[in-house]
């Protein structure tokens, strides 16, 4: 099948991608990635999520992905440039503005059969929606329909969840996660642990819940949805009084020590 894949230009898309591009190429479907800069507007943001922001995006963008790119050898994870290169049949492209003229003709060129979007940061319109012949499945880091929106972890954090969830579901409108769910992850969340680190890993386990749909798909299988109850509850990036409740109660957004041990084990060319 033609896949095209809509991520974001950031550290938890780049770990997804690493799981999700390798198995997808040995499968012999033919692959292309589109990333936006950001998710929603970064104005206005209060600074610890500014911080965030520089330690999700910045720093390995502006830094470790342009080192790791230098290097004759591979790390263990590939930059977002490096997994286009080797894995897709054109380089990656960095589109904001999916929902406009030039970006529809765009994906409409490539006549995806299937398009996965994880942690893309453009709400998609009818007209992609409708372009790929199998539609449109969605990664979102969170239980649905209980935390729709962004930062999922945090606020599943904040209320003192047991655990966290990856959903797989349809974008079949502009609707914010609000598909037909179908499938779940479900791990326990490590209050020792970041947000950061929380959040990354859900994405191995939510990889495979688009392997096993992809193979579906490719195989004429039935995609079966579950069962939602209730419209659930929508969450938008939270403010200074949501961040400081999160710090009183002794949690991190992000801790240093974490992403830079990240970054030697699995960034870091042997």
């Amino acid at each position: 099948m033609k896949i095209l894949i809509l991520a974001n230009q950031d550290l938890a898309s780049c770990i997804a991608l690493n799981h999700l591009l390798p198995e997808l190429h040995q499968a012999r479907h033919q692959l292309r990635l589109m990333l936006s800069a950001r998710v929603g507007s970064s104005n206005n943001l209060p600074t610890a999520l500014k911080t965030l922001k520089q330690y999700e995006q910045a720093l390995f963008i502006n830094t470790v992905f342009p080192k790791l790119e230098q290097q004759t050898t591979n790390a263990h994870y590939l930059s977002l440039n490096q997994l286009g290169e080797k894995y897709c049949d054109k380089p990656v492209v960095l589109e904001n503005k999916i929902n406009n003229e030039a970006g529809i003709h765009s994906v409409s060129d490539f006549q995806p059969d299937l398009i996965i979007s994880i942690r893309y940061g453009v709400i998609l319109k009818q007209a992609i929606i409708d372009l790929p012949r199998h539609g449109i499945i969605n990664l979102h880091s969170g239980k649905l329909p209980d935390y729709r929106g962004v930062m999922a972890t945090f606020w599943a954090m904040l209320n003192g969840e047991k655990t966290i969830q990856t959903t797989l579901h349809w974008i079949d409108s502009n609707a914010i996660d609000d598909g037909g769910i179908i499938a779940m992850t479900n791990e326990k969340v490590d209050y020792r642990k970041s947000y950061l680190e929380n959040v990354l890993s859900l994405y191995p386990s939510g990889v495979q819940l688009i392997l096993n749909t992809v193979a579906k798909i490719s195989g004429t299988q039935p995609v079966t949805t579950l069962e939602s109850h209730g419209e659930g509850n929508y969450y938008t990036f939270p403010g200074d009084h949501d961040l400081k409740k999160f710090h009183d109660k002794g949690y991190q957004l992000v801790n240093e020590s974490s992403i830079q041990n990240l970054i030697n084990d699995k960034f870091t060319a042997r």
